[in-house]
């Protein structure tokens, strides 16, 4: 007697869990997945929005340079008017860097390590201009394809910045060799005078 109650108990579990038992277990299982995908609805918008109004370039590419899919951020610092344009102008990530050598050793250095920060390089934007930048990147598996996702910044003015401290550096040692100098003729003079007196 007793199998044939947990038999029953069972079989009726069963049947509750896929929808054939009584009406209200449905409603919970159907009220519980609404929230799930309410909340995983919620969270791809959050992303989305992240994704739309970073201040950092953000883009995915094939390890073959082509460009999937672009931020607002990584069109703006291109040169490009929006996301679409820069996909239409350069369907090649190679094109945007200042030689292919700079985009093959990114990729040589991401396939070897899997994720490269601070990788620092120039593009060229759709104006001709070059740009220094820097960039994180990840190698990413998706459905056995590899994909490149990386952030990408701006960092001219702080590489100008640094040129500009080194030109600095350089004329303030030159003038201080130079200054060096002359006092050191100055004393030779010097001392050649008292030598005479």
């Amino acid at each position: 007697m007793k199998k044939r109650s947990e038999a029953a108990v069972t079989t009726a579990n069963f049947e509750d869990l896929i929808g054939l038992g009584n009406h209200s277990v449905r409603k919970t299982y159907h009220a519980e997945l609404a929230t799930t995908i309410e909340q995983l609805e919620a969270e791809r918008n959050h992303y989305k929005w992240l994704f739309d109004n970073a201040l950092h370039g953000i883009f995915q590419a094939s390890l073959e340079g082509q460009l999937v899919d672009a931020n607002p951020a990584m069109a703006h610092l291109c040169g490009y008017a929006d996301q679409q344009r820069l996909r239409q102008q350069v369907p090649d990530l190679r094109q945007l860097f200042e030689t292919p050598a700079s985009y093959a050793l990114l990729v040589s250095l991401l396939q070897e390590r899997g994720l490269v920060r601070g990788y620092e390089t120039r593009i060229r934007r759709a104006d001709g201009e070059l740009r220094d930048v820097a960039l994180n990147v990840l190698l990413k598996d998706e459905d056995g394809v590899p994909l490149v996702e990386a952030c990408i910044q701006d960092v001219t003015e702080r590489v100008q910045d640094q040129r500009n401290l080194r030109q600095l550096n350089e004329i303030l040692e030159s003038r201080v060799d130079a200054r060096t100098a002359e006092l050191t003729r100055l004393n030779d003079q010097l001392r050649l005078e008292i030598t005479e007196r």
